[in-house]
């Protein structure tokens, strides 16, 4: 929908400017009109009563063609993919689930590594190490949340596919260039059935650069130069959603379908770093072309922890149950998009009583990177698989009555459990 994340504009001018000079504009009529002087009242007809009740129903009228048109641009504008309104339209019966239903997830980021192949020239790498990454701080390998911080309960964060190179040094005048090799491009990338995914840390820009050159019959022809933050979905678990415009581990997405780099047969990354200082390197994953699993397919009928926003476009998902007292065990957690993260996430928390006050001490979540058809790079959400840290079932439950007065009590809550060892949440 337009206008999702700004107040309405148009041309850069915003609507409360638009309605302000109106006001204005009113306020100038009814100061002529006083000073005029009193109006002999003519006895109004049913027309003149009409139009004097006209101007509510007009204004309502508008509102209403606003919040209208508003939905229509984002069925256009996301033509392909999913919103919510052609989704209503096309499925009312909810066969589909929503945008469950259109998320697609790779389920080891590893197999779409690309394999290299021959090429016109060699690689390079002057001052690109593997692993030379920051050992702390945004985009080191500790670095689970993007903003830097470790949480040992999260993991599959971080660089996906392959060996990383990378330009930090703790030398302050440090440099780097590289040329990586040449990658066979696999026609799922060429044809958009999937996207051709490149993991990126540090800065792009301000003294470093990053670009993909594709290849055909030994000639270059086509070159992409990747902003870094636009395209791009973080690889942690970004809990409050602004992770991809930071120096953390994102994927840039690329969709080649219909684009000169379709026909190409190859691809290889070329970075610089010219930029001094330590927050002044940039590193890179291999190239890779995810293989995909339809998220239902995945998760099936299994009970899931969704957060609040989460479950409403999605129906057919369904939330783990509670029996006689007793919760079942999600196998999953699904997280809201960017802007609805953080509200979403902050109602399960312990200190409110919320859900991971039990789940983050019984299990550890594994982020899979996910995928919104027809808009590869869309933050649709999250999806975490819920990995127990030790095998166990649900508790036997022996169902009964027992009348008792107010003040009894029988038995005891029990000794409290030992502290979780240090590799624990």
């Amino acid at each position: 929908m337009p206008w999702f994340d700004k107040p309405p504009s148009v041309h850069g001018i915003s609507a409360t400017s638009l309605l302000l000079l109106a006001a204005a504009v009113t306020v100038v009529y009814a100061v002529v009109e006083h000073l005029r002087g009193p109006v002999v009242p003519r006895p109004l007809d049913g027309r003149g009563r009409r139009l004097n009740n006209a101007p509510i129903a007009v204004f309502c009228a508008l509102l209403v063609m606003f919040q209208v048109l508003s939905l229509a641009k984002g069925v256009q504008k996301q033509t392909g993919s999913y919103s919510l309104a052609a989704d209503v339209v096309s499925d009312p019966t909810g066969s589909r689930c929503g945008l469950a239903g259109r998320i697609l997830v790779e389920t080891n980021p590893e197999a779409g590594t690309l394999h290299t192949v021959p090429g016109p020239d060699e690689p390079v790498s002057t001052g690109f190490t593997v692993d030379g990454l920051p050992p702390t701080g945004p985009g080191s390998l500790r670095d689970t949340d993007g903003a830097g911080d470790h949480d040992p309960g999260v993991t599959g964060t971080g660089p996906h596919g392959g060996r990383v190179l990378g330009s930090w040094s703790p030398d302050d005048q440090h440099t780097g260039e590289l040329r990586t090799p040449w990658y066979g491009l696999p026609a799922a990338a060429k044809d958009g059935s999937a996207p051709l995914v490149l993991g990126v840390a540090g800065q792009v820009g301000s003294g470093t650069s990053l670009a993909l050159e594709f290849l055909r019959g030994g000639q270059i022809v086509d070159t992409e130069e990747p902003s870094g933050s636009d395209g791009a979905v973080t690889a942690t678990a970004d809990p409050l959603g602004t992770a991809s415009t930071g120096r953390g581990w994102r994927d840039v997405r690329l969709d080649l379908a219909g684009t000169e780099a379709a026909t190409a047969d190859a691809v290889r990354v070329v970075a610089t770093d010219q930029a001094l200082g330590q927050t002044g390197w940039i590193a890179v994953a291999e190239p890779r072309v995810p293989r995909l699993t339809p998220l239902t397919t995945l998760v099936g009928d299994s009970p899931g922890y969704l957060d609040w926003p989460t479950a409403f476009p999605s129906p057919c998902l369904r939330p783990y149950g509670i029996h006689r007292g007793v919760a079942e065990t999600p196998t999953y957690r699904i997280l809201a998009d960017t802007q609805q993260r953080e509200v979403g996430d902050n109602w399960g928390w312990p200190s409110t009583g919320g859900p991971q006050g039990w789940i983050d001490p019984l299990a550890r979540q594994r982020v899979l990177p996910t995928y919104l058809q027809g808009a590869w790079d869309f933050d649709w959400g999250q999806l975490r698989m819920l990995e127990p840290y030790a095998p166990g079932g649900a508790p036997d439950v022996t169902p009964g009555t027992r009348t008792m007065w107010g003040w009894e009590q029988v038995g005891t809550i029990g000794d409290a459990p030992e502290d979780p060892p240090p590799d624990r949440p």
